[in-house]
């Protein structure tokens, strides 16, 4: 065999030894998985007469061949051509019969035309015979005859070619149009999605990447300006319709309930009627039970805890000398202070500071005392932080603290 050929063919490699090949890939970007390509095998010893006509056809589902007629002792040049139409109902059909047919018409004048391969064609019914063979009546009879046999010809054909596709019809999404929405930030969608379909075909494009993201920049910026606007123009309406026209105000108000309740399946209108706002306004003042009841619990407990806490005996029993004492000897020793101890355990009142004690065997001494230390800081100008001060009391039976 000098020449072989493939249709609907997948290939890696030449497998075949001995022969030349000559491919036609298919180009349509929705081929299934199995479509192919064709391939023509020519033995080598022929291969150098035979041209590959690539450019005679605009269609990837045939290939033109010219057998020289000096190579093979032709009186004209023949022109194989082979084919390969798809069935009816394939994604690939564009008039394929069309286009062969004036290719042939353009190289039956050069040369001799042959055709090789799969034409997928409809098997010829056998009434089409029976009536080209028959011999009908020249009558009025006959011509019925024949009129009614051309037409179950035609009904047939129309059954198996004229095949009408349903068309798909798909479900519109339902589009919601915010009521800030105007032709600006429609242009600027639209300007977004024409950028968006150029950046996926150049997605390594800075320039393009930069325009995208600034048109979205100033699409967020102009919704929230528009958005704001509406709802100030919105307010003004309605606080001068509160007084000026009621129907205004009563119909604004339902506008915007409708606004804010687009997915509450009751209506606007329902929501107004005299028993709902009734009800509501009662319901106010009905106790409602908390949801968190533990935390209710852990505040009662701690007011009950603080109750008990107003006669406890560990934090009302009366300082005894052994605590002042450790809080004196706790106090810094200074350069021109001496560390002091208490001689007697009845003290009357005491004051200390960082670096001051004051002890005082009645209250108003010590205020003397207090008196002379702060003519002395004014004297010599010196400061006093009068908040780290603290002053304790000690009498008989009363037990008094404060700050001074």
């Amino acid at each position: 065999m000098k020449m072989q050929f493939i249709k609907e063919a997948h290939y890696t490699t030449n497998i075949i030894t001995k022969y030349k090949r000559i491919v036609q890939k298919k180009k349509h970007k929705k081929s299934k998985r199995h479509s192919g390509c064709i391939i023509i095998y020519i033995k080598k010893d022929i291969f150098k007469g035979i041209t590959n006509l690539s450019k005679a056809s605009t269609s990837s589902n045939r290939i033109w061949l010219k057998q020289d007629k000096s190579f093979f002792g032709f009186e004209k040049d023949l022109f194989l051509c082979a084919v390969y139409i798809p069935p009816y109902n394939s994604t690939h059909l564009d008039d394929d019969f069309q286009n062969l047919e004036n290719e042939i018409v353009k190289f039956s004048v050069k040369g001799e035309i042959a055709l090789i391969g799969d034409f997928n064609a409809r098997e010829v019914i056998n009434i089409i015979v029976d009536y080209e063979q028959k011999d009908f009546e020249i009558s009025e009879s006959g011509r019925k005859s024949a009129s009614e046999n051309l037409r179950i010809i035609f009904d047939n054909i129309s059954k198996d070619v004229c095949l009408r596709k349903s068309p798909i019809h798909y479900k519109k999404k339902k589009k919601i149009i915010k009521p800030w929405s105007d032709s600006e930030i429609r242009n600027l969608k639209s300007k977004i999605n024409c950028l968006g379909k150029q950046l996926k075909s150049k997605p390594f494009d800075k320039t393009l990447r930069q325009n995208y993201f600034i048109t979205a920049k100033d699409l967020k910026k102009c919704a929230i300006r528009k958005k704001t606007q509406f709802r100030q123009n919105f307010i003004k309406k309605l606080l001068d319709a509160k007084t000026e026209n009621p129907q205004e105000f009563s119909k604004l108000l339902k506008e915007a309930n409708s606004y804010t309740h687009k997915n509450i399946n009751t209506s606007s209108n329902d929501n107004l009627q005299p028993k709902n706002l009734m009800k509501h306004f009662q319901s106010q003042g009905d106790w409602v039970e908390p949801e968190n009841k533990t935390h209710i619990e852990e505040i009662e407990n701690f007011l009950s805890d603080l109750d008990n806490y107003k006669d406890n005996d560990i934090t009302d029993k009366p300082i005894t000398t052994t605590e002042v004492k450790r809080v004196i000897k706790s106090l810094k020793v200074g350069n021109d202070c001496q560390p002091l101890t208490l001689e007697s355990s009845v003290i009357g009142s005491v004051i200390f500071a960082e670096d001051l004690l004051i002890m005082s065997e009645s209250k108003e001494g010590l205020h003397e005392s207090l008196d002379k230390c702060s003519s002395y800081c004014d004297k010599w100008q010196l400061t006093v932080n009068c908040k780290k001060i603290k002053t304790i009391w000690l009498l008989v039976n009363i037990i008094k603290r404060c700050k001074i």
